[in-house]
């Protein structure tokens, strides 16, 4: 069961800026922070609105970068995929499903770092209160 909503505070930040639908494009969401001059440690704050992952190869990239302090996430529906699929992959053979995955090679790899992701990809909310 996912978290429904948790509540932040954003009075004590500087700067709050919102993106969604990266999916895994972490090489724009550089770009974009830094044209914006984006500190954290100045007080900065990002809060994706869903679908970090997904497409692009930097996804994991990504879920690592919102584990780190100014960065939030809600639940997108491609990480609600996500933690349903590796629910239902965790009482199989991982190697053996990756087998009939031709077209991706990093498959069993991919899926054992989202699986050590899934505890704290699952604590994300659906919606953020302020």
């Amino acid at each position: 069961m996912y978290h429904q909503h948790q509540t932040i505070n954003l009075h004590n930040h500087q700067r709050t800026f919102f993106v969604g639908d990266l999916h895994g494009r972490k090489d724009l969401l550089d770009e974009e922070l830094a044209r914006i001059d984006f500190r954290p440690e100045n007080g900065d704050v990002l809060i994706s609105v869903g679908d970090l992952i997904d497409y692009n190869s930097d996804s994991m990239e990504l879920l690592k970068l919102f584990r780190t302090p100014g960065f939030h996430a809600v639940l997108g529906n491609h990480e609600c995929f996500m933690l349903d699929t590796i629910n239902l992959l965790e009482n199989e053979d991982i190697y053996s499903i990756a087998n009939f995955i031709k077209d991706i090679e990093d498959v069993p790899t991919t899926l054992k770092e989202q699986m050590k992701d899934k505890k704290k990809i699952a604590q994300w909310p659906k919606a953020l209160n302020r």
